[in-house]
């Protein structure tokens, strides 16, 4: 999306300043297009964030020994401990 209304900011500035008027649109046009492009990635950096803290646990005995594991790394075999959650 980003590089269509690139595309679009050019050919509108270009068609501007050939029937020689201010490329105001075009201008509006990439302003609009970078400012998309900082609110996407602000975006994509704070879900990014949000999967970081909610990446879920577990208290594991391995081995005779209790460990916090991320939950992807549970295999068969292993015990693990059930809490009330807050």
């Amino acid at each position: 999306m980003l590089l269509l209304l690139l595309a679009v900011s050019l050919v509108s500035g270009i068609l501007d300043v050939l029937q020689g008027e201010f490329p105001k649109d075009a201008i509006a046009i990439a302003i609009n297009a970078a400012l998309g492009f900082l609110q996407e990635r602000r975006a994509e950096q704070a879900l990014a964030a949000l999967r970081r803290l909610t990446a879920p646990t577990v208290m594991v005995c391995r081995d005779g020994q209790t460990q916090t594991l991320a939950a992807a790394e549970l295999v068969p075999g292993d015990i693990y401990s059930l809490e009330a959650g807050v």
